[in-house]
């Protein structure tokens, strides 16, 4: 008996016979992905002798270390058909000459019986539901040999990913000691070294596409790097620097945690989604490294990084394909931590309305400024909303006491009918006299080397962060919030940026979790019935919360004075399964024409925050402020009340032009302009002084007119030099779509 090459394809539930020798023929054809691989290819391994195969019962293959030449040797074997593994097994004739005529018979009666009905099983499976999974399932291949995954679209057989796992120190070896022991696990591909790592690979499907999920567990002295060439499309998903499409936004090798701050915008989701339908995404929530388009070659590669005294961290992902990148989005959106439960519908009531941004503590500590600023919104029309006391009003970071000095204010503002944001710290100041409460409670991260308090530098502060993982933590939290709703009527909270560190463990010393940072504080404003607002976010896509997402102004290259885009950041806030944004602006440099900018596409945000200063300019500001306020409470609310039941982790409000129009190739490109609803889209002008933009339209079955003009054009093609004026709300509407 001789075995097959370690190659395996992965054909989504097709068992016949006759697909294993297309397995096979594929691999000997010179599919073999030997020229991209710097490890042998399945071809130059040679043939195993019988000798070298043992078959038993359990599921895995367990393997140690490498030796010279690399060789897999199968211990162990589950019963799985053997096509699906791509395993060629023969077994010797059993028949002797002396088989009886009624043996031979009994034989042929079984095998017609058996042929009508695998034929029976065929054309019921062809007709079955689960035919799309299957068909995406076939475009994934794994070459057990040398750890080569491979990704194909089933587009014209052309590949989307393509590399190597574990990298050169990890090739599958030959030698025997196997650690079988340690192999624990029901995927259909496992493998151990000696120095007891573990990886797993295993096939999955989910909704209608193909999963192949990556474990690398207990590692210890050695780290191995999966590195993966992105060969076609657009890759989305990074959302930092104004850059939404992966392909151009380079990474240096750096170390990352999901929940850290690093590149990647506010949201801290490690997503990327292409435009060929295959997505990859990082489960595990140990920190990693990372690199890419560090050359030319757009290669992404990721490894595990060491975390803590004993070393041992781990690394999973899952990467999928499916047959198109809105179902490939729909299946990943599913994954368990991503799950929606219903509950993240969030009460848009108070934020169909402006809320407003106090300018500086002054004008807060001067009553008179205050209520003099209530008085002139109800003069120009405007409900007062919510107020945001965006200043220092603790005596310290981490007090959760109003200062003393702002007490009249605070009297006076329980006789308005406005609501205020508050923002909250998730650090105190080791200037607070929570401080010494929290260290005497452990109620705050540890460093994880030296068991002891880890303090971080918090803008102008040192402190430490509050550990909202801890219930006790959580409990002693929300008592004090609970006593500042007390005092005034807050509509919210607004939690700021939550800092994290690779090197940060629970307060009871346990594993540090960023997801439970985060939900510990949503958990605890949840409760009092408030609104969260938050700076960033992570794993938080079943709660009801609003992202702020905000621009700054900026010269470009032109020396112009510039908004920054904030739609890469909104793309992929919505693809990681966070629809409603609340949109903020920078009071530094704020002129009045860029205002006006930064109204007309905050406008189809969900909440729009205006700073309390540009109440008072002058130039026209004031009367497009008013009519933002009538478009949003005729047009924009309603659209957003009427998609609310459909909103989900899968489906944002604000979308890229690919969401609706991704046969139109030309789109995938485009990062500066968005939808709103299938049917309208919006080309934002970001400069001050610039008048004019390219504005491309996707091809549709019908026109797109423009509002106000309601001037018609033709889909799949761009508008030169269109006039973007700074008196109304530009966007165009789809008409006519069939």
């Amino acid at each position: 008996m001789e075995s097959s090459n370690e190659s395996a394809e992965i054909n989504g539930g097709e068992k016949e016979s006759d697909k294993l020798l297309t397995s096979q023929s594929s691999t000997q054809n010179g599919q073999s992905p030997a020229a991209k691989s710097p490890k042998q290819s399945p071809q130059n391994l040679g043939v195993q002798k019988k000798e070298n195969l043992t078959v038993s019962s359990a599921s895995h293959s367990s393997l140690s270390r490498p030796s010279d030449v690399p060789t897999l040797r199968v211990t162990e074997f589950k019963c799985y058909n053997e096509v699906e593994l791509g395993y060629n097994i023969f077994v010797d004739p059993a028949d002797s000459e002396k088989t009886s005529i009624k043996r031979r018979i009994l034989k042929v009666a079984v095998t017609i019986m058996f042929l009508v009905m695998a034929v029976g099983v065929i054309v019921i499976w062809s007709l079955h539901d689960g035919g799309k999974e299957n068909k995406q399932a076939k475009f994934i291949f794994f070459h057990a040999n040398d750890l080569y995954l491979k990704i194909d679209t089933g587009h014209e057989d052309q590949t989307s990913l393509a590399g190597s796992i574990g990298g050169d120190l990890f090739v599958v070896p030959g030698s025997d000691e196997r650690g079988i022991d340690k192999c624990k696990s029901d995927a259909k591909w496992c493998f151990t070294w000696k120095e007891k790592t573990v990886l797993t690979v295993d096939y999955v499907k989910r909704e209608s596409m193909g999963c192949m999920d990556i474990s690398w567990q207990n590692i210890t002295s050695i780290f191995p790097t999966d590195c993966y060439e992105l060969k076609m499309g657009y890759w989305f998903g990074m959302g930092g620097k104004e850059k939404w499409i992966a392909n151009n936004n380079p990474l240096t090798e750096d170390y990352y945690l999901p929940g850290y701050d690093k590149q990647h915008g506010n949201v801290y989701e490690f997503y990327l989604l292409s435009s060929y339908g295959t997505s990859f995404y990082i489960v595990s929530e140990d920190p990693f490294r990372l690199r890419l388009n560090e050359s030319d070659d757009t290669k992404l590669c990721i490894s595990p990084v060491p975390v803590g005294p004993r070393m041992h961290t781990s690394l999973e992902y899952s990467i999928c394909q499916g047959d198109s990148i809105q179902n490939t989005h729909t299946g990943a959106s599913m994954m368990s931590h991503r799950q929606s439960t219903g509950s993240n519908k969030v009460n848009i009531t108070p934020y169909e309305r402006f809320s407003w941004s106090v300018g500086n503590v002054d004008e807060l500590l001067n009553v008179t400024k205050v209520t003099d600023f209530m008085e002139k919104l109800k003069k120009r029309g405007f409900q007062c909303g919510e107020i945001e006391i965006d200043y220092k009003w603790e005596t310290f970071e981490g007090d959760f006491e109003f200062d003393s000095n702002i007490k009249n204010t605070l009297n006076t503002l329980k006789n308005h009918d406005c609501q205020f944001i508050l923002p909250i710290s998730p650090v105190v100041s080791y200037m607070s006299k929570m401080f010494d409460y929290g260290v005497k409670n452990e109620l705050f991260v540890k460093d994880m080397y030296q068991d002891t308090l880890r303090l971080y530098s918090y803008g102008d502060i040192q402190g430490a962060l509050l550990d909202m993982s801890a219930e006790n933590t959580r409990d002693i939290i929300k008592e004090k919030l609970k006593n500042l709703a007390n005092i005034i009527n807050i509509s919210s909270f607004k939690l700021k940026k939550v800092p994290v560190s690779v090197h940060t463990s629970a307060g009871d010393g346990g594993r540090f979790s960023v997801s439970g940072i985060f939900r510990g504080w949503i958990n605890a404003i949840e409760s009092l019935g408030k609104i969260h607002i938050l700076e960033n976010v992570y794993r938080a896509q079943d709660k009801s919360v609003l992202i702020e997402v905000g621009s700054s102004i900026s010269l470009n290259t032109n020396n112009q004075s510039c908004l920054s885009n904030p739609f890469p950041t909104v793309f992929t806030l919505g693809i990681d399964g966070y629809p409603y944004l609340l949109s903020t602006v920078s009071k530094n440099n704020l002129t009045s024409d860029l205002f006006i900018r930064w109204l007309q596409y905050s406008a189809f945000f969900t909440g729009l925050t205006l700073p309390s200063d540009t109440l008072f300019m002058r130039n026209g500001t004031r009367p497009f402020v008013t009519k933002v306020k009538k478009f949003r409470d005729g047009f924009v609310s309603q659209i957003i009340r009427s998609l609310q039941p459909d909103v989900s982790p899968s489906q944002p409000i604000l979308l890229p032009l690919w969401w609706h129009y991704s046969s139109d190739k030309k789109v995938f490109g485009i990062e500066d302009q968005f939808l709103f609803n299938e049917t309208i889209l919006i080309a934002p002008v970001f400069c001050a002084g610039q008048t004019t933009r390219d504005i491309y339209l996707p091809a549709i079955d019908g026109i797109w007119s423009h509002q106000p003009t309601g001037k018609n054009y033709n889909g799949n093609k761009w508008i030169r030099n269109f006039n973007v004026g700074l008196d109304e709300i530009h966007y165009f509407k789809a008409k006519n779509v069939y």
